[in-house]
């Protein structure tokens, strides 16, 4: 949006949102209630809007704060406001004001913490959507807005592939999109989405956000931005045709066999077998070339030296470097018995991920009942001898509330109470 006077325009920047499965099929309609709210808040110590301003916001998620805190500022950008009034009032919405020919930032890092305390709080997943990352023409050349995210180094992103107007790439556990196009869109909204990009990540506390203009003009520019956690869908999406369709492994006599199969038509190059004993930090075990003119789509992965408890996850590359990860599978070869029957995380957004031992290769059904007993969701399951860990989709289909989930096994039936968001 355009601003009379000797600012050149005011902007809105990036919306981040929290996309909650790591591979699903997207398309272009927003969900319509945010997954964080960011619109209470409290400067604790500092100057307003200057380096080294610390924020509470309080009841971001039930239990849950965040705690924001401006750490840099790069010089000729000045913040004039740390939520602007126009957009969504869930979001973080900053305006900058960036000096001619002066490309800068303003750099947020959040952590999330129990309410009421400052003791970091892991979330399930956060994602990070940036909207109206747009452009214009001006005085001797053009603003170009761009927003850096990272996640802890790891997740992945989401964006219109066919749009051209964001150049976005992944670059040292930081997913970057840089306008490119040079259109501006009015307002703080999520109608143009061939100017937003997404970003989610599983299992972490803090992250930080980087809203920035490369203002290549003679003038003065102020852009109005916003950082939304809110889940969105796109056209033309990365995950429209999930890349992954199954990924399954089972344990015995010491060893770890791990299963996966990609789409047919999938944009992937390379698939990296990554593992670990510390969930904080993954090393490459193996790595596999996806040959897509033969349409392979089985691939399998054996691990001779697994050692305790591992964990397990495939790193997924595409032909333009995007990358994506997998659920994460978790055996223990420590345990000879293996794991009766397990459901985690306990509470489920629409993946989740069953451990069961079985004695004997066989086909099981895991079914989940509502309270009143009824069976509201049932899938066949294919169970190896061994210790098997598989990943069921779909619970995003169940209305939220608690279920009792069960695999039924040689007329055996195991349970677990879960709970849907």
């Amino acid at each position: 949006m355009k601003a009379n006077g000797t600012q050149t325009s005011i902007k809105k920047d990036i919306l981040v949102v929290v996309l909650t499965t790591f591979l699903t099929c997207i398309s272009l309609a927003a969900f319509t209630q945010p997954d964080y709210n960011f619109s209470t808040k409290t400067l604790l110590t500092g100057t307003d809007r200057q380096l080294g301003a610390i924020y509470r916001y309080t009841n971001v998620k039930p239990g849950h704060d965040a705690i924001l805190e401006i750490t840099d500022i790069t010089p000729g950008v000045t913040v004039t406001e740390m939520d602007g009034t126009s957009g969504y009032p869930e979001a973080i919405q900053p305006t900058l004001r960036n000096t001619a020919n002066t490309k800068g930032h303003l750099e947020m890092t959040i952590t999330f913490v129990l309410a009421g305390t400052f003791t970091p709080s892991n979330q399930l997943e956060v994602p990070v959507t940036c909207i109206d990352v747009d452009g214009q023409t001006g005085t001797g050349g053009s603003i170009n807005e761009y927003d850096e995210i990272y996640l802890n180094g790891g997740g992945f992103m989401d964006y219109d592939m066919l749009a051209g107007e964001l150049l976005v790439v992944e670059s040292g556990g930081w997913f970057i999109g840089n306008n490119i196009g040079n259109i501006d869109y009015p307002g703080r909204d999520t109608s143009a989405t061939q100017v937003m990009f997404s970003t989610v990540n599983a299992n972490l506390s803090t992250l930080i956000i980087r809203v920035g203009v490369d203002n290549k003009t003679t003038t003065t520019s102020s852009r109005l931005r916003s950082v939304y956690f809110k889940r969105f869908r796109y056209p033309n999406s990365f995950l429209s045709t999930p890349c992954l369709t199954a990924f399954t492994g089972v344990q015995k006599q010491g060893k770890v066999e791990l299963q996966w199969n990609l789409a047919k038509c999938n944009p992937l190059t390379t698939v990296v077998v990554e593992k670990t004993n510390n969930p904080n930090v993954f090393t490459t075990a193996a790595t596999i070339w996806v040959n897509t003119e033969e349409n392979k789509t089985s691939y399998n992965y054996t691990d001779n030296n697994a050692a305790g408890k591992t964990y397990y996850r495939l790193k997924m590359i595409s032909a333009n470097g995007i990358v994506t990860y997998s659920n994460v599978l978790v055996f223990n070869t420590t345990d000879k018995t293996g794991t009766a029957f397990k459901v985690y995380p306990t509470t489920v957004n629409d993946n989740a991920t069953i451990a069961v031992n079985a004695t004997a290769a066989s086909q099981a059904q895991l079914q989940v009942f509502d309270m009143n007993g009824r069976v509201v969701m049932q899938r066949p399951i294919a169970l190896q001898q061994g210790a098997n860990t598989i990943t069921v989709n779909g619970f995003s289909q169940l209305p939220s509330g608690n279920y009792v989930a069960g695999i039924l096994n040689a007329g055996q039936l195991q349970t677990q109470k879960i709970m849907v968001q």
